[in-house]
């Protein structure tokens, strides 16, 4: 409301409040939560599903939720959170239907030259760590890539459907960066 620009793309004449916002244009934003039923989103059409928190909803209350966008000639899903545990829709969604997208660091001392994929073995007292040979590297460097670590097809067949991204600690720059933010994210 406090914005100039979505106050001159909204129209101020409908109802508006937290849970809905209507554009000049005939878009909307509807804001639901369908945390242990999916009751509360049936019969809302969309082009877009944005589900935040997914470790949160339970598994069999998603396609519910994706039937929203069923007459949508567009169909896009973003699914998004933090898991919790090794057993919650977060991590069957990224088991079974992702292609489970790592960010990958190269380090320039090898040769050929060493890929890491960030986790417990490229932390080190003062900053991220090649595994292999333990100096310094940046997930900054230019020639840093995400990384399907589960193809798309299996035999010709369709294995997944998302294309799924793990953002880890290690690889934000606020942490690498300054010392001190490492030192308070990082535990030895």
């Amino acid at each position: 409301e406090l914005s100039p620009i979505i106050a001159s793309l909204t129209n101020t004449k409908l109802a508006q409040n937290v849970f809905f916002k209507q554009f000049l244009n005939r878009s909307q934003i509807r804001i639901r939560y369908a945390f242990l039923s999916a009751d509360r989103v049936r019969g809302i059409p969309a082009d877009k599903i944005l589900i935040d928190e997914i470790q949160d909803i339970m598994a069999q209350n998603i396609p519910v939720i994706e039937q929203c966008a069923s007459h949508s000639p567009w169909k896009i899903y973003r699914y998004s959170g933090t898991p919790k545990s090794m057993d919650n829709t977060i991590q069957i969604y990224w088991d079974q239907y992702s292609t489970q997208n790592e960010w990958a660091v190269p380090c320039d001392r090898h040769s050929p030259r060493h890929w890491n994929i960030l986790g417990e073995k490229n932390i080190g007292r003062k900053g991220l760590i090649c595994a292999r040979c333990g100096k310094k590297i940046d997930p900054r460097h230019p020639d840093c890539t995400w990384v399907a670590m589960q193809p798309k097809t299996v035999n010709n067949e369709q294995r997944v459907t998302f294309e799924g991204f793990r953002i880890p600690q290690l690889m934000v720059p606020w942490i690498v960066e300054d010392e001190e933010a490492w030192n308070d994210q990082i535990i030895f």
